[in-house]
């Protein structure tokens, strides 16, 4: 019969609040520190060429790195699309807590490479590998992330939204051991109608989508924490 979406994002929603609500209690009883966050962002994406775009992005959070009340990160960085399933990207990050009592500060080159391949049932499957090159308060570090998303578009018409689940592990060498992962889902919104002719009087909202999504986040080290994150971003693509 024909494919239903209309009550999708409040089913996956409601799924994934389930799981973290779970496993915050599940956390609770066995006495690790769990917090509750909201990550806040702001993506700017411009295409500069066939091939290349820069990638630009702000965001807020709570203890995200820092352990701090609020923590800060801007980034700068190019990225080169070698082909529709390959592409690599490189840039800079900084970020310090926003909390006058800490010093937590950070300068961090990253670099990702991206495989993406699509499933039977239009399931889109990527894997990024990312290195962080960190020097926090001045002390250099090395960090390995690995995320596995699968996602699908869905929709009806000109009216599309991808849902997608999301899991990552990292490596750090400041440890030497896999001390965080992460898990999650959620939806992107385009905030204008799919298909719309790219003319020069488009409006500024269809550059524009949005990410809503819920994440679990476990760390084993320096201390054994939970943390469940409501994140939004805001997305601009040109």
């Amino acid at each position: 019969g024909e494919f239903k979406t209309r009550s999708a994002p409040a089913w996956w929603a409601s799924a994934l609040t389930c799981v973290l609500l779970c496993a915050h209690s599940v956390a609770a009883q066995n006495g690790v520190d769990v917090r509750n966050e909201t990550w806040p962002e702001v993506q700017v994406l411009i295409r500069t060429s066939e091939k290349t775009r820069l990638f630009f992005f702000a965001n807020a959070s709570q203890e995200r790195e820092s352990r701090a009340n609020r923590e800060g990160t801007v980034g700068a960085h190019v990225d080169y699309l070698a082909t529709d399933h390959v592409w690599f990207r490189a840039g800079y990050r900084y970020g310090r807590s926003l909390d006058r009592d800490d010093d937590f500060r950070e300068h961090r080159i990253v670099i990702e490479q991206t495989f993406k391949t699509t499933l039977p049932g239009k399931i889109v499957v990527s894997d990024r590998n990312r290195q962080d090159f960190r020097f926090v308060r001045g002390e250099y570090s090395f960090r390995y992330r690995n995320r596995l998303t699968l996602e699908r578009e869905v929709g009806r018409g000109e009216y599309r939204f991808t849902p997608y689940l999301q899991g990552e592990v990292y490596f750090d060498s400041r440890f030497v051991a896999w001390s965080r992962h992460r898990y999650g889902g959620g939806i992107v919104f385009p905030l204008s109608k799919v298909g719309r002719p790219a003319t020069l009087d488009r409006s500024f909202r269809d550059h524009m989508s949005l990410d809503l999504y819920v994440m679990r986040q476990s760390d084993s080290q320096p201390s054994a924490s939970r943390t469940n994150a409501f994140g939004a971003s805001l997305i601009f693509t040109f």
